[in-house]
């Protein structure tokens, strides 16, 4: 769990009830600034940045259950009777558990979305396949909804079986009828619309003028509400375009930005493009 790690440690923390949480937001400066005439002259009217209120925070929650039978526990709780204590290893792995979905949720756009079908998915010995963009997105053992659309129709759901990250592909107990390519597959519990889940990066570091972000309009508060971006068009991975990243972010948040000291938050292919950009070969 890594961007989970990177901000639990660095945020503030407030402790909230089950009611939806009310935030102030500083949305832009507003102090006016004047060349004026110090001999009795017009200071003129002074004025203060402009705040508004973020209203859609309400609290969700997530588990993870651990069950084992009294025998199991009882047959394993001292090291006479067993290498380990059942007991403790499956509360410690339900905890690891919960920190890497969490982590999942983290990287979506905050309606429960894990990832997309890409093909249709294949019946195989043991189970059925199912192609995706991202198979460590998904936890063995897990229920997953598989949805038309969000706010489509919900055509069911299946259980995790085995993960196969190189293949890029989930092998699942079975896959509800109809399911197709561009379904959505979401975590267990979520309630299939937009902005019912966990809110993650793709719901906040995105470049949109329209639509709302955390109850507030982005039309009433133009090109304020989105996050500096660069369309690479395509194009491999190169340092012109990581410094162009970071001149769009200086530019944005201003010369105390310490754009040298930010974390590329990324996959493993685009660290491999990175080393691979930096490697030059010169025959002398």
């Amino acid at each position: 769990d890594t961007l989970f790690s990177a901000i639990e440690g660095k945020i503030d923390k407030d402790t909230v009830s089950s009611r939806t949480m009310r935030i102030p937001v500083r949305i832009q400066g507003g102090i006016p600034f004047a060349q004026v005439n110090p001999d009795n002259g017009d200071l003129g009217l002074g004025s203060n940045d402009l705040y508004d209120v973020a209203v859609n925070l309400t609290p969700v929650w997530f588990s993870t259950a651990v069950a084992l039978s009294k025998l199991a526990i009882i047959a394993t709780d001292s090291k006479k009777k067993s290498v380990e204590d059942v007991l403790t290893v499956a509360f410690q792995s339900g905890k690891k558990q919960l920190r890497t979905g969490l982590e999942t949720l983290l990287n979506t756009d905050g309606s429960g979305t894990v990832d997309v079908v890409q093909s249709v998915p294949t019946v195989i010995t043991g189970g059925t396949q199912i192609i995706v963009n991202n198979p460590n997105a998904f936890s063995e053992g897990s229920f997953y909804q598989v949805y038309s659309s969000l706010g489509g129709t919900l055509r069911g759901g299946f259980n995790v079986i085995t993960v196969d990250a190189n293949s890029q592909n989930i092998v699942s107990n079975a896959v509800p009828s109809g399911t197709t390519t561009g379904d959505l597959l979401l975590v267990a519990g979520s309630a299939g619309t937009a902005g019912t889940s966990l809110y993650g990066l793709e719901y906040h570091d995105t470049n949109l003028s329209t639509g709302s972000w955390l109850g507030l309009s982005r039309s009433t508060y133009p090109n304020k509400l989105k996050t500096p971006y660069v369309n690479a068009g395509g194009s491999a991975l190169s340092p012109q375009l990581v410094r162009q990243v970071k001149q769009y972010i200086k530019r944005a948040l201003g010369d105390d930005a310490d754009v040298d000291k930010l974390l590329a938050h990324c996959g493993p292919e685009i660290t491999a493009a990175w080393e691979d950009a930096q490697l030059s070969v010169t025959t002398v």
